[in-house]
């Protein structure tokens, strides 16, 4: 795993804070998305590995209650995809509903039907809704 680790690190840019599972997870961000988006050009390629980084890092405060980097990933987030021409932020969910591995069907439903249905709170301004959300869960939880 070591090798792996320092391949990882150079190309996604060194940081304790990122595990090799973090790592991983860029990589699997970036080819699925350019399997989608298939980007010729390095500037665009470029971008896309930012939005990779961005992805996990967000996912990471988001998980750590840290609404603040959370707020600022998300904003450099819809920052690329602008300059990419491609996408905007429509729902906004966690790994522990959308992405569950244990086959918790109830938990995947809830992310689906937010997704598809639009099930669930509606909010223009996510700053404010985040701020809202995690001065609720410090109170009642």
């Amino acid at each position: 795993h070591s090798d792996l680790l320092l391949y990882l690190r150079k190309k996604w840019g060194a940081s304790s804070d990122l595990t090799l599972d973090d790592y991983l997870r860029m990589e699997e961000y970036e080819r699925h998305t350019l399997s989608h988006y298939p980007f010729k050009d390095e500037a665009r390629k470029d971008v896309i590995r930012k939005l990779a980084k961005i992805s996990v890092l967000s996912d990471k405060s988001i998980t750590a209650g840290n609404t603040k980097d959370a707020v600022s990933y998300l904003q450099a987030y819809n920052t690329l995809m602008k300059e990419l021409g491609i996408g905007k932020i429509a729902t906004l969910s966690g790994r522990y509903y959308a992405m569950d591995r244990d086959k918790n069907l109830d938990r995947v439903d809830v992310a689906y039907q937010c997704m598809v249905d639009h099930v669930g709170p509606s909010f223009t301004d996510y700053k404010a809704f985040f701020k809202e959300e995690y001065e609720y869960l410090r109170k009642n939880y």
